[in-house]
């Protein structure tokens, strides 16, 4: 279960972070124990009453795995932005985003096998073109357009002449 898992993580974070402050490495610690933290339901609800007493501020609380739907939310301007503990939202193309730092980005080399890009490509389609909810037109539909296949798009251009 992710919320098991992610409970045995934070626990093991706390051990090594104990173990680092023993040895006195503090700045090593501190990366461990901010592992660590997690957001009680307390500090959620409080949060969103907070929110919640601003006039122009709407607080939608999404459930697990909905990404797809934040983004197209946010793209679509029916919402300003998401606010994520994690960075899922970034392969769906989220225009506005305040997610965490990720520590990969401190990655000063990395090798990239040449069949990267191609899988990153399918990848990045199955994300961009997942089937949202449009709550205005009450229907289903893809999160961003689908490509028009290269010989329509030449017959299109074709048209216009």
């Amino acid at each position: 279960d992710t919320n098991d898992d992610r409970r045995q993580r934070r626990a093991d974070n706390v051990k090594a972070g104990e173990l680092l402050l023993a040895e006195g490495k503090l700045d090593e610690a501190m990366v461990k124990f901010k592992r660590a933290t997690s957001i009680t339901t307390d500090v959620v609800e409080s949060t969103i009453q907070h929110f919640r007493t601003f006039t122009n501020v709407d607080v939608i609380v999404s459930p697990y795995e909905s990404d797809a739907q934040l983004a197209f939310l946010v793209n679509e301007h029916l919402a300003d932005v998401v606010i994520t503990e994690d960075s899922d939202l970034i392969a769906f193309a989220c225009e506005k985003l305040l997610p965490r730092i990720p520590t990969y980005l401190n990655m000063s080399k990395l090798s990239v096998p040449k069949e990267f890009v191609e899988e990153f490509i399918r990848a990045e389609n199955t994300f961009l073109h997942q089937v949202v909810f449009d709550p205005r037109q009450r229907c289903q539909r893809p999160l961003t357009p689908y490509p028009l296949p290269r010989h329509a798009a030449k017959r299109d251009e074709d048209d216009d002449d």
